[in-house]
């Protein structure tokens, strides 16, 4: 029974002892979330998208709305949150080691910007990670200077005013 439980653990293990092996799981879980999505994105484009899905109707239309209703909100939801909170996490390390984690994370974000770039100039328009890029450079310059009751406030009317956005 040990040596099934080592066994079982050493598939988890990285090469980093710091890694969250849950977190990293849960993340490969929000990414088939949102590829389930995203498979009727790849097969009807945007242009097309409405034209397509909307012409299905009774049980097969219904079925298509619920599940881009459930997949996008919750598992993109998840990712999000993942994004903040490995944020968080970067920076407790780097403030435990006592280095400098603004100029890691603005570095780290302006490769996934021009990542991005390439990608929705080269291959698909769609793509979110200069969306995320982009928050993750405002999340930084959040976190530099606006005070934490700020952005619980910041947070609250985003939230509340999701409606007006959709």
């Amino acid at each position: 029974m040990q040596e099934t439980r080592k066994q079982s653990n050493a598939m988890f293990q990285t090469s980093d002892e710091n890694r969250l092996v849950e977190l990293d799981i849960l993340r490969g879980f929000a990414l088939f979330g949102i590829i389930v999505v995203n498979i009727f994105v790849f097969h009807a484009s945007y242009i097309h998208y409405f034209e397509f899905y909307g012409s299905l109707t009774g049980f097969q239309g219904r079925i298509i709305e619920v599940i881009i209703d459930f997949f996008a909100g919750n598992f993109m939801f998840i990712y999000a949150f993942l994004f903040g909170f490995g944020f968080y996490l970067q920076e407790e390390r780097f403030q435990q080691k006592q280095q400098s984690f603004s100029e890691f994370y603005f570095r780290r974000m302006f490769l996934l910007a021009l990542f991005g770039s390439i990608h929705i100039l080269l291959f698909w328009y769609g793509d979110i990670l200069l969306p995320y890029a982009v928050m993750g450079m405002v999340l930084l310059l959040l976190t530099r200077f606006v005070s934490i009751p700020w952005l619980i406030c910041i947070g609250v009317i985003v939230y509340c005013s999701f409606p007006l956005y959709t």
